[in-house]
């Protein structure tokens, strides 16, 4: 694991580098079904993204959240892989090949198991056709199908856990997972850094302590969201392994430097919110 001095990190309080404009339907041909059409400023690969119908403005920019500390990183690290687990419609993978550059992001791996999603991901991560793999399965403890919860009032909240969606307004679906513990190989095989970012609404502790020691060996930065609620029965001890692995951790939304500790205290909460830990 490589040190990177946070004191080179920037102002996450910051905008994010693109901001996103809702484009009503009849200005737009690429609105159909369930999808709605985005326009993403100075974005240099053509300004125009999808999103699904359901979703609010300010959580577009839950999409772009930590550019800024990841450009920091990568600048002084070079060619990397990027991995996105829970890419929803893929605008974080796409941000960082915008704004992170088509040369230093070697390849990308952008996991998804809603299909509707999915459909958008494979629309806004086209000009990078020929290295972006996105993936119509989620990762988790073995293959299989099981049901995913998808929130009916926001399209990026869409969870394992039943818990984690609006009470009482949710449908559900049956999709695929794959082992967590054999899909990094495919990862290893550029013996390249690992960008990783994950965001699957409650569980994203537990998925951690899933990887192989060889993925979090060659992982040189992540972003993880935890939720302020406790997730289910996962090795805690794992997890603060992990994390201890990272010289350099803080939480984005109060820009403070944090420990092990204090990530694993953070699921004890009970107002449901939740911080992004940078590692």
């Amino acid at each position: 694991m490589q040190t990177v001095d946070t004191a080179t990190v920037p102002d996450l309080r910051q905008p994010p580098f693109y901001k996103l404009t809702m484009i009503p339907p009849r200005e737009s041909a690429l609105f159909y079904g369930h999808h709605t059409p985005v326009r993403i400023t100075d974005d240099p690969f053509g300004g125009m993204g999808r999103i699904g119908m359901h979703h609010s403005q300010g959580g577009t920019n839950e999409w772009l959240k930590g550019l800024k500390y990841h450009k920091a990183v990568y600048d002084l690290m070079g060619h990397f892989v990027l991995v996105d687990v829970g890419a929803n419609v893929g605008f974080f993978t796409r941000q960082v090949y915008c704004t992170l550059g088509d040369t230093l992001c070697q390849a990308s791996y952008s996991y998804e198991p809603d299909p509707d999603n999915f459909v958008d991901m494979r629309f806004n991560l086209t000009p990078w056709n020929h290295k972006a793999q996105i993936l119509n399965y989620g990762l988790w403890a073995k293959d299989e199908h099981t049901t995913l919860y998808r929130d009916v009032r926001n399209c990026g909240n869409y969870s394992l856990l039943q818990e984690s969606v609006s009470e009482g307004s949710f449908s559900t679906i049956m999709v695929e997972m794959r082992s967590a513990f054999f899909e990094p190989a495919e990862w290893l095989k550029h013996k390249l850094p690992i960008l990783y970012k994950s965001d699957i609404q409650g569980l994203d502790e537990h998925l951690a302590t899933l990887f192989p020691d060889e993925f979090w060996e060659k992982c040189y930065a992540a972003m993880i969201e935890i939720w302020h609620r406790v997730p289910p029965t996962y090795n805690i001890e794992r997890w603060r392994a992990i994390m201890d692995s990272f010289p350099n951790k803080m939480f984005m939304r109060t820009q403070t430097k944090c420990t092990a500790q204090d990530v694993i205290d953070l699921p004890q909460r009970t107002d449901q919110h939740y911080e992004d830990l940078l590692m």
